[in-house]
């Protein structure tokens, strides 16, 4: 919506990016790059700050008319004026607010115009009152100021010399505290997928309906949150607080869902004592929780996150979180707000939501654990062609992981004590991966909603191998011992 009558500023688009903030607050962290200073009209401007305040200093997530209008007197002595602006903005009819970008840029764009143009104004007065200076130096003083005005309104280059870099790289990988990211809580997975949970990366993990993805990532939630302190948001599109509780309480105690779901668990005392004791430990946790997402397309979830980044986890001088912290989106899928078209397939929309993620987690150095769906041929094979939209999902994520049931006869040939289920990284970027052969034994207790990592594959062949050589080697001593009994008893 351009301005046709004055490319410089926008009435049009200042109301409607703060009918989006009046509307959804949390889209403040949308807008890091708009100020105060880049709207035109000073009502505007005005109500601009304010919301920010509310927003960002008080915490504010629904805001009202009594809010803007207590907060004002930080701002302006004018009661009368905000009152007005927040009337016209509240009034302004339906607001879009997934347009909420284009309302950015046509405010930034008009701010960035404004600016440009005082500073060309500037430069022209220098020009006529550069008599007797040097052309040469007058286009330099020029160049300056035109890159001055780039880096303050945030276009200037980003790339850098790697050949200049790789002293610093050596001071910096010299000066690191080890691996670059953090643990999963599973140690084979660990080792797979090239150490852990890398900072900027996507970790894909894919299980057909009912073969416990959603348990793994609540597990991987849990442990990391409970046990190595680190924060992490779960978005949930699928089940409820109340639901997700009972899971991490029986996870956590040992008492079955079951029980804890139907509330039983308070007709004994030791299972009562078993919850309330885990219910204690869990409380320390930094484990953060929401089921709003459901509908909401890729820009408003990644508002979410940039909401939790800079409330709970912080965000340093370089724009990074302040803590290694992980985001688990349950599950990646199509929401009702995202439409498929002729010219936009679903595997294209799913390919511009995980870009997006990985765009954003790369930016702000967090990690991300993201369950998804897999074809009916997942239950026959295990490679990366069991996802749907496989190659978009390998192009933007940092490794892909299959969970899977065991068939009877591998769980009566290996032992039941080596596990149920199986967990197979198919795609790495980082890491070596896994031979073709080999997977991860899980031990999942769906009861529980537990799951604990077993032995590879491979480890349990070896073993075997190796108990079969033993017993070898011991019936072979056996059977020279009785010979010698016997050839001495003849004698």
């Amino acid at each position: 919506m351009v301005n046709k009558n004055d490319s410089l500023y926008s009435a049009i688009g200042e109301r409607c990016l703060l009918a989006c903030l009046l509307k959804a607050p949390h889209l403040i962290f949308e807008m890091l790059n708009i100020t105060s200073d880049d709207f035109y009209f000073e009502e505007n401007s005005i109500l601009f700050s304010i919301l920010d305040y509310l927003i960002k200093q008080q915490n504010v997530k629904k805001i009202t008319k009594a809010d803007v209008l207590q907060a004002s007197k930080h701002y302006t002595k004018n009661i009368d004026l905000v009152s007005s602006i927040y009337d016209k903005v509240k009034d302004a009819g339906y607001i879009d607010t997934s347009n909420v970008e284009t309302y950015k840029l046509e405010v930034k764009s008009a701010s960035v115009k404004r600016k440009l143009l005082k500073r060309i104004k500037a430069l022209d007065k220098d020009v006529r009152v550069s008599d007797g200076k040097d052309i040469m130096v007058l286009l330099e003083d020029m160049e300056k100021n035109i890159s001055d005005f780039m880096k303050e309104v945030n276009i200037a280059n980003t790339y850098k010399s790697l050949s200049q870099y790789a002293e610093n790289f050596i001071e910096e990988k010299s000066q690191q505290d080890g691996f670059n990211g953090f643990t999963s809580s599973y140690e084979e997975y660990d080792k797979a997928i090239g150490g852990g949970f890398r900072l900027g990366s996507v970790n894909i993990v894919g299980g057909r309906p009912k073969n416990y993805k959603s348990t793994m990532a609540i597990n991987i939630a849990v442990n990391l949150a409970v046990d190595y302190n680190i924060p992490v948001l779960y978005l949930d599109t699928e089940m409820s607080d109340n639901e997700q509780m009972s899971r991490i309480l029986s996870k956590l105690s040992g008492v079955s869902f079951y029980d804890i779901d139907t509330g039983n668990f308070s007709k004994s005392s030791t299972k009562m004592q078993k919850v309330k004791s885990a219910s204690k430990k869990f409380s320390a946790s930094n484990l953060f929780y929401t089921d709003e997402v459901v509908g909401l397309d890729i820009y408003g979830i990644c508002s979410i996150i940039k909401n939790w980044l800079y409330r709970e986890v912080g965000i340093d001088e370089n724009g990074h979180a302040k803590q290694k912290c992980l985001v688990i989106y349950d599950y990646l899928k199509m929401t009702t707000g995202e439409k498929i078209s002729f010219s936009m397939k679903e595997f294209q929309v799913i390919g511009e939501k995980l870009s997006y993620l990985k765009d954003m987690a790369k930016k702000y150095r967090f990690a991300a654990f993201v369950p998804v769906q897999l074809n009916r041929s997942a239950n026959e094979k295990i490679d990366d062609s069991v996802f749907a939209m496989s190659d978009r999902l390998a192009w933007f994520c940092d490794n892909i992981s299959v969970i899977q049931f065991k068939p009877l006869g591998e769980i009566l040939a290996d032992g039941e004590n080596v596990g149920n289920y199986k967990l197979k990284p198919v795609s790495v970027r980082f890491g070596p991966g896994m031979d073709e052969d080999d997977y991860i034994n899980l031990h999942v207790y769906g009861d529980r909603s537990l799951i604990t990592e077993g032995k590879t594959a491979r480890k349990v062949k070896l073993l075997e191998q190796r108990r079969k050589i033993r017993n070898d080697v011991k019936n072979r001593k056996t059977k020279n011992e009785s010979r010698r009994d016997f050839e001495y008893s003849e004698q």
